[in-house]
């Protein structure tokens, strides 16, 4: 048995979107895979969680996937299956334990180690708050706030291993991203063709975005995940795009492909020139491909979200030339703010400035890679703070 063989149990309360599963099972896998620890994931939305990983039975409560055990997490199953805490216990962005587990943390001969596991940013302020013990109000435990991120006084962003080898060797060996393609029912790579993944929320001026690529005459492929951007697609192309199909509009052309799975969606990022990526998950993965990418941020009241969305444009952009960096600022106010719509959106100079952008976001992926990973820098507290018990 491994230092590492920990027991974790890990939380997961989807809200409205994909990315707090996605995270949350990208890092059970790593783990797993990486740590060597005996992972429980506790979801309470199967039908969200089913939409990329196609190996979960919806039907049944517990299950063992990729060496993670799975349950649904709902009273009966707690009530019945849950009989002790494990080493660590965490809730993922800030869910509610149940009063059962939380029970079973305070009587455990030894208190686990209870983490609140944050969203991901790039704004300074997490270094300080990052991994900084407290003792609850009201119980006989400590708890922990850790804060994914991207400097080494954070926790780090998830990352498994032999990623960017993998994502390198795909991305030199264009048969095997045609195989793939081929594989999933996307087309192959064609010279002066620009490719580009589109995941973004209902919200993203969708509309005004295609109408710029459409103004610059250059062939370009929309990838787009089924039930994504669907009203706005609609009545950009005059027709509902149904998944599987093909919709050419000018010069645009538009793959409605099905919700692939994660694996399948990196290699998707690896093999566009463009992707404009949503929430966290698809963020932190747009990264690890190394090509230009625009986020679409998850919003929030009274605009809370912006910055955040300009801690992480700083961060990664920052060393750009000034033109290329104002390009794609523009894109982020339009995709984010809802304004500048109207204005002549620099479609033309994107596709001009991908290669200079692709050069640097792969130095910008390698750079953030020489760091640890999410799951090795949260196993390394775990491990610190079970010693202090001893």
């Amino acid at each position: 048995m491994s230092e590492s063989f920990i027991k974790i149990d890990i939380f997961c309360h989807v809200v409205d979107n994909l990315g707090d599963i996605g995270v949350c099972w990208r890092f059970c896998r790593a783990l797993v895979r990486d740590q060597g620890c005996y992972v429980r994931l506790f979801v309470d939305d199967f039908d969200a969680f089913a939409k990329i990983e196609p190996m979960l039975d919806k039907t049944r409560d517990i299950q063992h996937i990729e060496g993670v055990e799975v349950f649904r997490w709902d009273h009966a199953v707690i009530d019945l299956h849950y009989n002790a805490s494990a080493d660590a216990v965490i809730e993922a962005f800030a869910c509610d334990l149940p009063e059962k587990v939380v029970g079973l943390m305070t009587l455990a001969p030894r208190p686990p180690v209870w983490l609140d596991l944050e969203y991901m940013s790039a704004e300074p302020w997490i270094d300080t708050h990052h991994a900084v013990v407290s003792p609850h109000p009201t119980l006989p435990l400590t708890k922990t706030l850790f804060f994914p991120g991207f400097t080494e006084k954070s926790g780090g962003l998830t990352r498994e291993a032999g990623l960017i080898e993998r994502r390198q060797a795909f991305q030199a060996d264009m048969a095997a991203q045609n195989a793939w393609r081929a594989s999933v029912g996307l087309p192959s790579r064609v010279t002066g063709v620009i490719d580009i993944s589109l995941f973004c929320y209902a919200v993203s001026p969708v509309e005004a975005l295609l109408q710029a690529f459409v103004g610059t005459g250059e062939t370009v492929r929309f990838m787009v995940p089924a039930g994504v951007a669907t009203a706005p697609l609609t009545r950009f192309l005059g027709q509902k795009p149904e998944p599987g199909t093909v919709v050419r509009h000018g010069n645009i052309i538009f793959h409605n492909i099905t919700f692939l799975t994660q694996d399948d969606y990196d290699r998707l990022l690896w093999s566009c020139d463009l992707n404009f990526v949503r929430g966290e998950d698809s963020l932190v993965r747009a990264v690890w491909a190394g090509n230009p990418l625009v986020w679409d941020i998850y919003k929030q009241d009274q605009a809370a979200h912006m910055p955040k969305l300009k801690a992480f444009q700083d961060h990664f952009w920052g060393g750009l030339a000034p033109v290329d960096r104002e390009i794609l600022d523009f894109f982020s106010v339009m995709w984010n703010e809802g304004g500048r719509q109207d204005e002549n959106i620099p479609a033309a100079g994107l596709l001009e400035c991908l290669p200079r952008l692709q050069d640097y976001a792969r130095r910008r992926s390698l750079e953030q890679a020489a760091q640890d990973d999410l799951a090795t820098r949260l196993v390394g507290f775990i491990l610190r703070e079970m010693k202090k018990q001893g």
